[in-house]
């Protein structure tokens, strides 16, 4: 009987601005050698450590000519890389400015977690800073049919889709609702 909605996230102000600004620096930035996705999130989640394995591990075995560097609490302790395997960089937590850069430099941001409760803030993060968003079924939730973000709905789906020319996402309009301009 409790009354309840569904609030959509949307970043505060000065989070918005560093991400247009990420915007800006992405669209004079060099395009890297090899296509090179960024994986960022908290890795002492353990939703979120086992779906950065899957991508590891899915890599590693297919021998998929691309760079997965994964950044965010606890991934250089959570999450296993084969020695000597120069396509996966684990980075660990980042500092602002590490993160800034990381997100400059990145075709797409790779989402990759089995099903679990909670939001991802990533995927409008994402699409304010101008990063196209390729994401696992799972961790869509209401970001379908949306250009720049991309699904896939099983790891074998994956080289498919990162095949193909991404789209940089447009700017998504802000919730109706005035808490977002505090």
């Amino acid at each position: 009987g409790v009354n309840a909605y569904y609030l959509p996230y949307y970043p505060a102000r000065e989070c918005r601005e560093w991400l247009l600004d990420i915007r800006k620096q992405r669209v004079i930035q060099s395009p890297t050698n090899k296509p090179t996705y960024l994986v960022i999130g908290s890795a002492i989640n353990q939703p979120t450590a086992i779906g950065m394995q899957q991508l590891v591990d899915y890599v590693v075995s297919h021998n998929m000519d691309i760079v997965l560097r994964i950044g965010g609490y606890g991934t250089d302790q959570y999450i296993c890389v084969p020695q000597n395997c120069g396509n996966v960089v684990l980075l660990g937590e980042l500092e602002q400015d590490q993160l800034t850069q990381e997100m400059i430099e990145c075709n797409a941001i790779l989402i990759n977690q089995p099903p679990t409760t909670g939001a991802l803030t990533r995927i409008v993060e994402a699409e304010i800073a101008g990063i196209p968003v390729v994401a696992n079924t799972d961790s869509m939730r209401n970001y379908f049919n949306i250009p720049g973000i991309y699904e896939y709905r099983q790891l074998d789906d994956l080289p498919d889709v990162l095949s193909r020319e991404l789209q940089v996402p447009s700017i998504p309009a802000p919730p109706d609702n005035k808490v977002f301009d505090k």
